[in-house]
Parts: C-alpha cells; sequence; structure tokens
C-alpha cells in the first residue's frame, strides 16, 4: 500500500518493484505483481554468494536505479494515526524517502525502540532529532547506543555494495568500518 499510494502522488518517478525471492516461492512474487496492478514488477532470485537480509536486497542489484527503497517484509510501517500512509501533511513514506535522499547517501525509516532483545534481532540505530548518527545490524552488546531500529532504508546506486558489505559485516560481528 505505501507503493500505491506513492504513485499516486505522482513524483514523475519511474517505479519498479523488484521482489527477491528463493526458487520455488514465485507464489509470493505473483502476489506482489498482482497487488500492484499496473506498476511495472521484476523478480530476482537470492544469490546465495551473499548474506543474510543484506544479500537479499544485494540479489536485485541488477536491477538497482538512480534511487533504491527497500521495504522488509518483517517491518509494519504506519506514519500517522489518522492516515495510515502518509504523514499529517500528506507526504508519503517513499515520498519522504526520495525527498531525503537528494541530499544524502543513505537513509533509514525507523522506529524508536529501547529493548534490548529487538535491537539485538534487528538493524539498530542511534537517531538524534532525526539525523542517524549510526548503526550497526543485530548488535550483541552496546545496546544503551542504540535507541531504534530501521524498518526501511534508501541508497543511491553507488552505495549500494559499500551499504551491503557494511551490514553483512556487521550481521557478522566483524567490526564494520
Amino acid at each position: 500500500n505505501h507503493i500505491l499510494k506513492f504513485k499516486t502522488a505522482n513524483l514523475g518517478a519511474d517505479i519498479k518493484v523488484v521482489t527477491v525471492i528463493r526458487p520455488h516461492k514465485e507464489a509470493v512474487f505473483d502476489y506482489v505483481a498482482d497487488r500492484l496492478g499496473e506498476i511495472k514488477t521484476e523478480k530476482a532470485y537470492f544469490d546465495d554468494r551473499y548474506y543474510d537480509s543484506a544479500g537479499s536486497i544485494y540479489s536485485a542489484n541488477e536491477y538497482f536505479g538512480e534511487f533504491n527503497i527497500a521495504l522488509l517484509p518483517d517491518s509494519v510501517i504506519r506514519l500517522a494515526e489518522d492516515t495510515v500512509y502518509t504523514d499529517k501533511i500528506g507526504e508519503t513514506l517513499l515520498e519522504k524517502m526520495v525527498n531525503k535522499l537528494k541530499d544524502n547517501k543513505i537513509v533509514f525509516a525507523y522506529q524508536i525502540c529501547s529493548d534490548k532483545d529487538k535491537l539485538a534481532a534487528l538493524g539498530s540505530l542511534r537517531v538524534s532529532d532525526g539525523e542517524v548518527l549510526d548503526f550497526y545490524d543485530k548488535p550483541k552488546e552496546d545496546f544503551e547506543k542504540y535507541n531504534a531500529f530501521w524498518t526501511a532504508y534508501a541508497f543511491k546506486k553507488e552505495y549500494g555494495l559499500p551499504l551491503y558489505n557494511f551490514v553483512k559485516d556487521s550481521v557478522k560481528h566483524n567490526n564494520p568500518d
């Protein structure tokens, strides 16, 4: 629904939705494609050379455009109590992310959280005044450093591989730079 609302915002963006699946999971792609109707959809298969959820996103790298948004399947994103898919001024999540990405390399949508179990299982962020100061995927320690987890992220094409490597290393706890 976030994608459908973004499409109706008519930013002149060429929208393509790429669904990354494992073999024999084509029904997932079919569901997404049917749900999105006229929006162009592509199917990419998870590439086993890559690792974890970051590898799932990077498996679609042949489809990366100038701006890319990863909506994570285990997150429910709600912008406002009375308008689920837009904020109080009517801007969609994807509009917000695209607009922020114009001036940034990487952009996160996030949920404020201090629960150590959630932070250990999710992509953790340190956020202050709406700015992401630090991030680490699935930390094992230093939970007090983090006060949020990401629910979606966006990146410019040239940062796809460095972001994949950073997230992969943090998941593996290889102390990424």
